[in-house]
């Protein structure tokens, strides 16, 4: 069996330090840290062979040494003041690079929290999990009506928020998404219809040694790639083969007729004369 290692000492970057908080109870010194890469750690030690080690962190992060928590302004994402019956609180809402936050709006303090540290000054208060979609800390202390009122108007805050109601764009989109996939299945089914019954046709008319010649005096629609387009003068569809726009498997249809034909037997026939 391995023995029981004691650590003999702790040290805390105060650079990667976002946020920290003490609480001494009897003989023991309470320490919870929140870094600025998201990560948390808490620590009990001797509160008398420990105090002057902690003024001399507290002296590092710039803070008074009589006080017992520090918060920097580069990790506060927002702050939300409540009131409710019969008290005043105060949430910070911590940020950090690679969490996602939720929404601050007044829902903020209505979410789903769960305490992972608390002391008489403060309660350390977790949303998520690491890896989850949304992971973040946020600070409550409470707070007198007084300082609530003069911490609202100091800052300026956005007094009486409301939140509106989450707008479901979803719901339009899928029905979007319908409508256009039935249009297209329906598309789809019309153009094969014709293309087999053309095809049937073209069978049909297999023993029989008349070609079909196209009339150059009657305009008609192409149909390429399952797109229907037109009508246009033979003249046109001329001038789009040539261009490169049809293929060879383009089909025709007389602007007064049902039956498709193939494009060579479109432009393949005889200008009528100009008179």
């Amino acid at each position: 069996m391995s023995q029981i290692k004691k650590i003999m000492g702790l040290e805390v970057n105060p650079k990667l330090v976002g946020a920290l908080f003490t609480e001494r109870l009897e003989k023991t010194l309470r320490v919870f840290c929140f870094y600025t890469n998201g990560n948390t750690s808490q620590f009990d030690v001797p509160a008398e062979e420990n105090t002057d080690n902690m003024h001399h962190f507290f002296s590092k992060l710039k803070m008074d040494a009589t006080c017992s928590s520090v918060i920097v302004d580069e990790v506060v994402q927002g702050r939300i003041y409540v009131h409710s019956e019969p008290d005043h609180w105060l949430y910070t809402l911590l940020s950090t690079p690679g969490n996602s936050l939720p929404p601050l709006n007044a829902d903020l303090c209505n979410l789903p929290w769960k305490t992972c540290w608390r002391s008489q000054e403060a309660e350390i208060l977790e949303l998520g999990k690491p890896g989850k979609a949304v992971h973040c800390f946020a600070i409550r202390t409470q707070i007198s009506e007084n300082d609530a009122h003069r911490l609202v108007k100091d800052s300026q805050a956005f007094t009486n928020p409301v939140s509106l109601p989450p707008k479901q764009p979803y719901r339009w989109l899928y029905l979007n998404l319908a409508i256009v996939l039935v249009v297209l299945g329906l598309l789809i089914a019309w153009t094969t219809f014709y293309t087999f019954k053309g095809n049937a046709t073209k069978s049909a008319e297999a023993g029989v040694p008349l070609p079909v010649i196209a009339d150059q005096t009657v305009s008609y629609y192409v149909l390429q790639n399952r797109q229907i387009s037109g009508p246009y003068s033979v003249k046109t569809i001329a001038s789009m083969d040539t261009g490169g726009l049809l293929h060879s498997n383009t089909m025709c249809r007389a602007e007064n007729s049902t039956e498709w034909i193939n494009l060579a037997k479109v432009i393949s026939a005889p200008t009528p004369p100009v008179k």
